[in-house]
């Protein structure tokens, strides 16, 4: 009883503390870095990882904890092919959102980019449970990601296990 009780405050606190974190980031977060982390955004999408990469950065040195300009620099250290900086922009973020699976599968994108299989497993297998009740597309990423850290690692059985997963979870996507 005591544990399920410090469980339950535990849920509450995170959700008073996201709630919190939503108001000063998007409501009272100032018009100019909203705008920069859009342009930093539509960089991403034309390909320009430097620039972006610039955007982002400027709005994290002015406002350190806001989770999307976190996201979005990640991303774009990604981008210019700084897998090593985007793992730790991501590990950053998951300290103030340890629960997100889009980071989780963000970390583990980056882990086996880098060729970290055992953080990308670790990673996916996060992503991968708090996706399962949804299924879709993230939650296929999450399995073809363990799929192939599993292969990587030399462990064929649980590849198989985790394509089959992926394949299941999204039929029509050939990758």
């Amino acid at each position: 009883p005591r544990f399920g009780h410090a469980r339950a405050v535990s849920i509450f606190d995170r959700a008073i503390d996201r709630a919190s974190r939503f108001v000063g980031d998007v409501l009272l977060l100032p018009d100019a870095a909203r705008e920069q982390m859009e342009a930093g955004e539509r960089a991403l999408t034309e390909g320009r990882g430097k620039d972006a990469e610039r955007l982002f950065r400027g709005v994290l040195e002015e406002r350190p904890g806001v989770l999307r300009a976190q996201i979005g620099w990640a991303r774009a250290l990604a981008a210019t092919g700084d897998s090593a900086g985007a793992r730790i922009a991501i590990a950053e973020a998951r300290i103030a959102e340890p629960d997100d699976p889009a980071l989780a599968l963000l970390s583990a994108r980056f882990s086996l980019e880098e060729g970290d299989t055992g953080a990308a497993i670790t990673s996916a297998r996060e992503a991968a449970r708090r996706l399962a009740q949804a299924g879709g597309a993230p939650f296929a990423e999450a399995c073809a990601i363990r799929w192939r850290a599993e292969w990587r690692r030399g462990r064929p059985d649980r590849a198989v296990r985790e394509l089959k997963k992926a394949i299941a979870a999204s039929p029509d996507e050939p990758e």
